[in-house]
């Protein structure tokens, strides 16, 4: 048997665990916890090695928006802009007094879990909190034409300023949305799609 190890000294694969945060944090590489990308500074494009996420589809085109009220818009309402069958209690407690103003355009891609996984190393896969971050607004737009076979999951930012994971499916007659805490230890399942930047 030959080992994929087997040119590189004690000492390298020692480096290499230690940039991996010890021992704790190449377990948590192993179990697909933990991703790895190339260094944007040296010229590599961006490789996920740890396959969690797959792109889908051609990326959505959403325009800016003056201003979203969140109470305005989304609304338990079957035949409304957005038809909603249902709000989550932590979605209507944390998103329902959100503002947006100037918000600028923006192309959200869809990507699917391969795997289950919770949000910490989904974050991680889409380059941190910041880039994987939607506006309300574009949830609420982009919502409007999406498949409804599919279940979406988007991170946005509450009226206090937190990111939560807010997700939505098709319930019978319009979108459930609810919003769970990126700490949540219960896993997405695979085959949800993530909706980011």
């Amino acid at each position: 048997m030959t080992f994929a190890s087997q040119n590189l000294t004690a000492g390298q694969l020692n480096a290499i665990v230690k940039k991996l945060g010890g021992e704790k944090g190449a377990m948590r590489f192993l179990a697909g916890e933990l991703i790895v990308t190339e260094n944007p500074k040296v010229g590599a494009s961006r490789t996920i090695i740890a396959k969690l996420l797959e792109e889908v589809g051609q990326p959505v085109d959403l325009p800016a928006i003056e201003r979203f009220v969140a109470r305005q818009k989304f609304v338990v309402d079957q035949s409304g802009e957005l038809p909603i069958s249902y709000l989550g209690d932590n979605f209507r407690a944390n998103f329902l007094d959100v503002v947006e103003e100037n918000v600028k355009a923006a192309a959200l891609k869809q990507r699917k879990l391969l795997k289950r996984l919770v949000d910490k190393p989904i974050l991680s896969a889409l380059g941190g909190e910041e880039k994987a971050r939607v506006a309300l607004a574009h949830v609420f737009d982009y919502l409007k034409t999406a498949d409804r076979n599919l279940w979406f999951i988007f991170y946005v930012k509450d009226a206090k300023g937190v990111l939560w994971a807010v997700s939505a499916y098709w319930r019978g007659v319009g979108w459930s949305v609810g919003a769970f805490a990126v700490s949540d230890p219960d896993a997405w399942g695979d085959g949800s799609h993530v909706v980011s930047r």
